[in-house]
């Protein structure tokens, strides 16, 4: 008897992982990816290539975001659904991670191109006017709008569940991740590139979980990031491709072992309760509103 209520205490928000997977899958593989592949040719008259630019594409690159956003209205109504946003919301001591972003991130974007280089790659000549690449890097903040939904949806649900499953940031990190990476999966031009697509997103959601897990679960902060790293391609710092995507693992890989050592130390006295941003419990931890019906952990 003991046993099968520990069973279900521990399983007792997989029904939200599998709603999350349903509905951003089912959107982008169902109605979408599968479309294109059956009936292409009417597909393409109607809608164009299923590229950047094409309203089915911003779909289903925001589909994750539909189930996250529902989730957390099935869980605790009103109520939760408008703790979960004010997440969003940054607290004064998280800004000082706003520059750290951005330098950051940008210094990978330029290292890319100058390990290129190093090792006689190809690059493409930057032929843009210092004034454009502003232009471009600042209006590059509509270009990545498909990352709104997958921030929201991966970061704001999928990576809280896991770290709750896992009580460990990595390994919620590299799930998230590989979830992420199947997703897209069928998106890619060739099986290298999908492999090292996927792997890119464990790396990169690793390290992004050290961050989010300091500001609160604010995936805004996420958001800032791959605003930055999408410029580096349109900027003609380098084109994408399968030299690009290994260099980015391996940037990604020191990034890891940085931020991993840094948090190490300075959350070594820390329970692992203080230190993760669990779902649901996250959103409940600013002192919103409680409803005395909703209980956390229940």
């Amino acid at each position: 008897m003991v046993k099968i209520k520990t069973e279900k205490e521990k399983n007792i928000y997989r029904k939200y992982l599998l709603l999350f997977i349903s509905i951003s899958f089912g959107i982008l593989w169902l109605l979408i990816i599968l479309p294109y592949v059956l009936f292409s040719d009417f597909m393409v008259s109607r809608f164009g290539e299923l590229d950047g630019n094409n309203p089915l594409a911003m779909i289903g690159l925001n589909s994750p975001a539909i189930p996250c956003l529902l989730i957390y209205l099935i869980y605790g109504g009103p109520r939760g659904l408008g703790n979960f946003l004010r997440t969003l919301i940054p607290r004064r001591k998280d800004l000082l991670w706003i520059p750290i972003i951005l330098s950051v991130t940008a210094l990978c974007s330029v290292s890319v191109r100058y390990i290129l280089i190093l090792f006689n790659l190809y690059v493409p000549e930057i032929t843009m006017q210092p004034m454009e690449m502003l232009v471009v890097f600042l209006s590059n903040f509509w270009g990545e709008t498909g990352m709104i939904g997958i921030g929201i949806g991966f970061y704001g649900f999928v990576l809280p569940y896991f770290q709750r499953k896992y009580k460990n940031n990595v390994k919620a990190g590299a799930m998230t991740g590989l979830l992420l990476g199947l997703l897209f999966f069928p998106s890619a031009p060739d099986i290298a590139t999908c492999l090292l697509y996927v792997v890119q997103h464990i790396i990169f959601s690793v390290c992004i979980s050290y961050i989010l897990n300091d500001v609160g679960g604010n995936v805004l902060f996420y958001m800032l990031a791959m605003w930055v790293a999408g410029a580096g391609g349109k900027l003609g710092l380098y084109e994408f491709n399968i030299s690009v995507q290994i260099v980015e693992i391996l940037l990604y890989c020191v990034l890891f072992a940085i931020l991993h050592f840094v948090f190490k130390s300075r959350n070594a006295n820390k329970p692992v309760e203080e230190i993760l941003q669990v779902f649901p419990d996250f959103i409940e931890n600013r002192s919103y509103p409680k409803n005395k019906n909703s209980i956390v952990g229940a």
